[in-house]
């Protein structure tokens, strides 16, 4: 997968200077799909706007998105709905978990339509970060860290070729974080897939390909 920005700029942060940013300011920008991005701004500079945008859910911007060379502005509800069940993933910072269902019945909403990870498979991973002991719990009773480790394997539990994660850690400690990377780490390897993640600070503990200022 490659997606290309030309000329982008969410319409709402058009009178905001961004004078810095490698995205808003460029002519052309391009993801390609075995690489790590760690994208960094503060609060109210487009980082969710952007991923939003990559993702198909906001279309209130100027310029063209290109996904595998084809503009986006031309895509269909098919064509959306096909990308996202075979190539692009979304760990969203609000979690969009639904309360009353169970960690493991939220994790298997978006796994068994793909039937992409075995429910061993999905516990291993609830071990890797472990919150295995919680699988059976509600989402609405998980602490927002316990919570946001489900929302990041979900994510996971699919076909990909790039995932999108908005501020995924911003409720694990420095050790749970590291596992995690780690385990997104290993299944983006093992799919040849690639990684847009969203942080407040310049700096990150994981490795990246490339870090970009918004």
């Amino acid at each position: 997968m490659k997606i290309e920005v030309k000329n982008l700029i969410p319409r709402p942060l058009i009178e905001i200077p961004h004078d810095d940013s490698e995205i808003w300011d460029a002519t052309s920008f391009t993801f390609s799909k075995n690489k790590f991005y760690y994208l960094f701004a503060p609060s109210g500079m487009g980082k969710t706007s952007l991923l939003s945008i990559l993702y198909g859910i906001r279309n209130d911007f100027n310029g063209d998105v290109i996904i595998n060379d084809k503009n986006t502005r031309s895509f269909t509800a098919s064509d959306w709905s096909e990308i996202r069940k075979n190539s692009l993933s979304y760990i969203f910072q609000g979690l969009e978990l639904f309360n009353d269902l169970s960690a493991m019945d939220n994790i298997q909403l978006n796994n068994s339509q793909k039937h992409f990870k075995t429910e061993a498979e999905i516990t291993d991973m609830a071990k890797a970060l472990e919150i295995e002991g919680f699988l059976k719990n509600k989402c609405g009773i998980l602490s927002f860290g316990q919570a946001q480790r489900v929302a990041i394997i979900r994510g996971l539990c699919q076909p990909l070729e790039l995932l999108l994660a908005d501020e995924a850690f911003s409720h694990l400690d420095s050790r749970i974080g590291s596992l995690a990377f780690n385990l997104i780490r290993s299944e983006l390897d093992a799919q040849n897939a690639g990684l847009i993640f969203t942080g407040l600070e310049s700096g990150s503990p994981f490795e990246f390909s490339k870090s970009i200022q918004l």
